[in-house]
C-alpha cells in the first residue's frame, strides 16, 4: 500500500465528514433533524515481515444521533400533552360559561322564584302577575341559551374531530411513502437513509400530536403505526384509513371507525391521547355531563312546577294548567329514544318521566285492602318472613292475636295490626285494624228463624217486615256479634264491625224468603262465608317500605310509600335486547340498572315502554331522559290571568256550631279528575270542571264520631263509608284515606275500598253532637294564595341529587365540579408541558446540533483534509523524485 493510496483515503474520509458537519450546520434550526456523524474505520493492516504497516481509512456509514428511548417519550409525553391542553381549553370555555351571572340559571331562577312570592302577596294583581310572566320568560331564555351554547359547543368538537381524522389520514400516508422509500432504498445497500428517518420520525411525532400512537419497527426497516387498542394505522406501505360517521346509537354525536378488509370497525371508544383522546374525553365527561345536568334541573323544575300548578286555579275559577313544557309530551317521549342504526327489528320505544314527589309533609298512611266475602277457612294468615316494614321481618301471627272474632283469627286485620306492633320500635309503623265494612246490598223482606241467618255465630231471628226492622234487630245483639248495621233509606244493608274483627256470616239449607242482593240466605246450600278488613299503617318516621311475598295476599301493596324522591341521574342509558333479556345500562358509570324479560321497564326516574315494533337480539337503543331538558324549556303561558294562585278545595264551618273545633284544608295532591267511586281505585274530586265531585259535609253525631255525607243532591245527603272517630286530645285529625267505603254498584258484591278525594283535610278542637263542616269548590279564588306558596316552598324543597339538594344547590354544584375539573385540567397540563420539554431538551442534547462543536469540529477536520491533501503532495514528490532517479 503506497502512501498516495493512504493519503487518498484520508482525504475522502476527511471530506466526507467535512460533507457530515456541512449538512448538521446546514440543519441546526431543523427541529426534526438528527445531528449525523461520519463513522471511519482503519483498513486492515499489510504484513512486511518486519510487521504490519497501515493502509488507510474507509467510512463506515453515516450515524444519526438518536435516542429510541427518548423518541418514544415524546411522543408519549407529547400525545398527553394535546390531551389535556385540548380537554382543558375548552373546559375551561364550558366553565365560564356557566358562572357568567349574565348567562347562567341561578339568578333567573332566585328571580322567578322572588316574583312569585311577590304575586302571592296579592294574588289578585295584573301587574304581578305580568312580572311573573316575564321572569318566567327569562328563565326560559337562559335555560335555552346555556343549552344552546352546550349543544353549539358539541358540534364544534364533532366538527375538530373531523378535521382531526382528515389530518391524520393525511400523516398516515405520508409515513406509508416514506415506509416504500425507505424500503426502497435499504434494499441497495448497507446504510439507511437517514434525512428520511428523520422525515418518518417527524410525520409520527406530528401524529402524536392528534392522537396516542405506538410503533413496531420492520426488518426491512419500515414502520408499522398503531392506534386505540392496537388498531393498525399504517403497515409497510399501506393505510387504513379513519372515517367519521354518525353514530350509530346518537346522531347528534360522530363516531370514528378504521378500514377493516372491505368495511370498518367503530374505535372510538379505544381512542386515547393526543388532540383527539382530548375531544373525545371533553364531549363525554364535560359537555355530555353538563348537558344532562342542565336538563335534569330543567325538567325537574318544569315537572314539580307544573304538577303544582295544577293543583290550583286561576283568577276565572278554572283548575291550572301546565306552567311549562310537558315533560311528559307524547313527541317529547319518543325523542328521548332513539334505535341503533344496525337493529335488525322495528321496535320503537319511547320514555316517560315519572312524578317527581316533593318531600312529604304529611303523617304517612299505608291502607291494606279488605278482602271480598269468602268461604271461610281461606283467609291468608301471616307465616315466618312473609312480610318485611321497612326491613324488619313481621312475625307470624297467631289465634292470641285475636280473641274477638268467631272464626279465622289468625288471619284477621287485628291479628295482623297485632303482629306488625309487636316490632313497632324497630320500623316505626303503627298498625290499626280498620272498620270492617260487608255491604249485603238490598234486602228482600221476610222473617228469619234461628239458624237461618247468623252474624259472627249469633242468630239474628226476626220478623223482617222490612230492612228498618231488620236493622234493629241486628243491632240488639251487636254487643254479642261486635258488629252494627245501617240501612241507607233504599233497602241496602251495611254490616260494620269497627274493631276491625271478622265478619262471618252462615246460613242454614232452610230456604227463607227473607234474603240479600249479596249473601243469598234462599240458598238450597248450607252457607259459610267470611271477610277481612284492611289494616291501616301510620310512619312515625319518614316512609313506609313494604316487602315481602305475603304483602299481595294481606291486601297491601309492595313498596315504599311515599314515593322516595326523584331519582333522575344526569346520564344516557343503552338498552340492549340479547333475544331473552332487556338489560339497561347507565352509561355515566356503566352499571346495569335493570333486566327484565319485558321490553316495560322503569329504573333511575323514568320509564320505557315498547311502543310498536317487535326487537330482535342484538338490537340497542339510546336513551337520554334528561338530555334535551334544557333546549326544549318552555313557559307555556301567556294569560297572566291564567296563573293559578288559588285553592280549589274551600272548607267551612256552620255559624251554629256548639264546639270550638275548626276544619283545615291540609293539602291537594290530585285533580286529574279521576272517578270518585270506583272499586278498588283513590277517587279524586275534580271529575267536572268548576265543582267538586262530590261537595261535602261532615256531621259530628256526638263529640267522638262524625259523618262523611256527600250532599251533591242537596237535602240531607248521603254517608260516605262508616262513622268515623274523632279524637279531640290529638293535634288533629285527618278525614282522608277513608277505608271500608262500598261500592254498591252492580252486580256485586264488590269489595269495599279506600276513599281518596284528591285531597287533605283535617279536624281540630273540640266537637260537640249536631256541630258541621262543609268541603266545597272554591268558586272565587281572587285573593287565595294556597297554591301559590306551595309553589314558592318548591324552590327550597331538596328534589334534586336523591333528595339531597335544591335547584340553586345542584347548579352551584354543576359550576363547583366543572370549575374542579378546569382547575385540576390546568395543572396538568402545565405538568405535561413541563415534562414534554423537559424530553425535548435531553432529546436536543443527543441528537441535536450544536454549532460550537460543529465549528471545532469543521477545524478539526477541514487540518486533516489539508494535512492528507500534503501527504498526497509528498507522495506525488517522492514518485516524481524516483521516476527521474531511476528513468532519467
Amino acid at each position: 500500500m503506497s502512501i498516495l493510496e493512504i493519503g487518498t483515503s484520508g482525504l475522502l474520509a476527511n471530506q466526507r465528514a467535512l460533507d457530515t458537519i456541512a449538512n448538521n450546520i446546514a440543519n441546526a434550526s431543523n427541529p426534526n433533524y438528527n445531528r449525523q456523524e461520519t463513522i471511519q474505520a482503519t483498513r486492515t493492516p499489510i504484513n512486511m515481515g518486519y510487521g504490519f504497516v497501515g493502509t488507510g481509512v474507509d467510512i463506515v456509514s453515516v450515524k444519526r444521533s438518536v435516542d429510541t428511548f427518548l423518541v418514544d417519550s415524546m411522543r408519549v409525553q407529547q400525545s398527553s400533552f394535546n390531551q389535556v391542553d385540548t380537554y382543558s381549553r375548552i373546559t375551561n370555555q364550558v366553565a365560564n360559561l356557566l358562572a357568567d351571572s349574565s348567562i347562567g340559571i341561578s339568578e333567573s331562577l332566585n328571580s322567578f322564584f322572588s316574583s312569585l312570592q311577590e304575586l302571592s302577596n296579592d294574588p289578585a294583581s295584573v301587574p304581578a302577575r305580568q312580572l311573573l310572566v316575564s321572569n318566567a320568560q327569562v328563565l326560559e331564555d337562559r335555560f335555552n341559551g346555556l343549552a344552546g351554547q352546550i349543544t353549539q359547543e358539541t358540534q364544534n368538537v364533532n366538527s375538530e374531530m373531523s378535521q382531526i381524522v382528515t389530518d391524520i389520514n393525511r400523516i398516515a400516508g405520508n409515513i406509508a411513502d416514506t415506509n416504500t422509500r425507505i424500503i426502497g432504498l435499504s434494499g441497495s445497500t448497507d446504510s439507511t437513509p437517514n434525512d428520511l428517518l428523520d422525515e418518518r420520525d417527524a410525520l409520527i411525532l406530528e401524529l402524536s400530536k392528534y392522537v396516542e400512537v405506538s410503533t413496531n419497527t420492520q426488518e426491512d426497516g419500515s414502520i408499522n403505526v398503531f392506534i386505540g387498542n392496537g388498531q393498525t394505522l399504517v403497515i409497510g406501505g399501506n393505510v387504513n384509513s379513519l372515517t367519521i360517521r354518525p353514530d350509530p346509537l346518537d346522531a347528534s354525536n360522530v363516531d370514528i371507525a378504521i378500514a377493516a378488509g372491505s368495511g370498518s370497525q367503530p374505535i372510538t371508544n379505544s381512542i386515547s391521547g393526543g388532540k383527539l383522546g382530548g375531544l373525545l374525553q371533553v364531549r363525554e365527561a364535560v359537555l355530555e355531563k353538563t348537558q344532562n345536568s342542565l336538563g335534569l334541573i330543567a325538567t325537574t323544575v318544569a315537572a314539580t312546577l307544573n304538577d303544582q300548578h295544577k293543583l290550583g286555579i286561576d283568577l276565572n275559577g278554572e283548575l291550572g294548567v301546565n306552567l311549562f313544557n310537558d315533560v311528559n309530551d307524547i313527541n317529547v317521549q319518543f325523542d328521548r329514544v332513539s334505535a341503533s342504526t344496525s337493529n335488525v327489528g322495528s321496535g320503537i320505544f319511547r320514555a316517560s318521566i315519572d312524578t317527581i314527589p316533593r318531600p312529604n309533609t304529611e303523617t304517612v298512611q299505608v291502607f291494606s285492602n279488605s278482602t271480598n266475602i269468602l268461604d271461610t277457612g281461606n283467609l291468608t294468615p301471616l307465616a315466618t318472613g312473609q312480610l318485611t316494614i321497612n326491613g324488619v321481618n313481621i312475625r307470624p301471627t297467631i289465634a292470641a292475636d285475636d280473641i274477638v272474632s268467631s272464626s279465622d283469627n289468625a288471619a284477621s286485620a287485628i291479628a295482623i295490626a297485632s303482629a306488625i306492633n309487636a316490632s313497632s320500635s324497630q320500623h316505626g309503623v303503627v298498625a290499626t285494624a280498620q272498620t270492617n265494612t260487608l255491604g249485603l246490598g238490598q234486602f228482600t223482606a221476610g222473617a228469619f228463624a234461628a239458624g237461618e241467618f247468623q252474624i259472627n255465630g249469633v242468630n239474628i231471628v226476626t220478623a223482617g217486615t222490612d230492612a228498618s226492622i231488620l236493622v234493629q234487630d241486628i243491632n240488639a245483639v251487636s254487643t254479642q256479634t261486635g258488629v252494627i248495621a245501617r240501612n241507607d233509606g233504599n233497602g241496602n244493608v251495611t254490616l260494620y264491625a269497627e274493631d276491625g274483627r271478622n265478619i262471618q256470616l252462615t246460613s242454614n239449607t232452610n230456604t227463607p224468603v227473607a234474603t240479600f242482593a249479596h249473601f243469598d240466605t234462599n240458598s238450597a246450600v248450607a252457607l259459610d262465608k267470611i271477610q277481612r278488613s284492611g289494616v291501616q299503617l301510620t310512619s312515625t318516621r319518614d316512609n313506609i317500605s313494604i316487602a315481602g311475598g305475603a304483602a299481595n295476599s294481606l291486601g297491601f301493596t309492595a313498596g315504599t310509600y311515599p314515593e322516595q324522591g326523584s331519582s333522575l341521574v344526569a346520564s344516557n342509558y343503552e338498552l340492549e335486547y340479547d333475544g331473552t333479556s332487556y338489560r339497561l345500562t347507565r352509561l355515566s358509570d356503566n352499571v346495569l340498572v335493570a333486566s327484565s324479560a319485558s321490553p316495560n321497564m322503569s329504573a333511575d326516574g323514568f320509564t320505557l315502554t315498547l311502543e310498536s315494533g317487535s326487537v330482535m337480539a342484538g338490537d340497542k337503543f339510546y336513551i337520554k331522559p334528561v338530555k334535551n331538558g334544557a333546549n326544549i324549556f318552555e313557559f307555556n303561558i301567556s294569560d297572566p290571568l291564567k296563573i293559578a294562585m288559588g285553592s280549589p278545595v274551600t272548607v267551612s264551618s256552620s255559624l251554629t256550631n256548639d264546639g270550638n273545633g275548626s276544619i283545615k284544608l291540609e293539602s291537594v295532591l290530585d285533580t286529574s279528575g279521576m272517578p270518585a267511586a270506583t272499586s278498588g281505585t283513590y277517587g279524586n274530586a275534580f271529575a267536572n270542571p268548576g265543582e267538586l265531585t262530590p261537595p261535602l259535609r261532615i256531621e259530628f253525631i256526638s263529640a267522638t264520631k262524625f259523618r262523611v255525607m256527600d250532599i251533591s243532591a242537596g237535602g240531607a245527603g248521603v254517608q260516605i263509608g262508616p262513622e268515623q272517630t274523632y279524637n279531640a286530645n290529638q293535634l288533629s285529625t285527618p278525614v282522608f284515606p277513608m277505608s271500608g267505603v262500598v261500592d254498591k254498584s252492580l252486580p256485586g258484591p264488590n269489595q269495599p275500598y279506600t276513599f281518596d278525594p284528591g285531597y287533605r283535610i283535617s279536624l281540630q278542637g273540640s266537637m260537640q253532637a249536631g256541630d258541621t263542616f262543609e268541603v266545597g269548590y272554591n268558586i272565587n279564588g281572587e285573593g287565595d294564595n294556597r297554591n301559590g306558596v306551595e309553589l314558592i316552598e318548591i324552590q327550597l324543597d331538596k328534589l334534586m341529587s336523591g333528595g339531597s339538594a335544591t335547584f340553586q344547590d345542584s347548579y352551584v354544584q354543576i359550576i363547583g365540579e366543572i370549575g374542579t375539573k378546569a382547575a385540576q385540567a390546568q395543572v396538568n397540563t402545565e405538568a405535561s408541558e413541563t415534562l414534554l420539554s423537559s424530553i425535548k431538551d435531553r432529546k436536543s442534547e443527543v441528537s441535536g446540533v450544536n454549532i460550537d462543536e460543529e465549528a471545532t469540529n469543521l477545524i478539526k477536520f477541514q487540518q486533516a483534509y489539508q494535512a492528507a491533501a500534503q501527504i498526497i503532495v509528498i507522495a506525488r514528490s517522492t514518485f516524481d523524485t524516483m521516476i527521474r532517479a531511476f528513468g532519467g
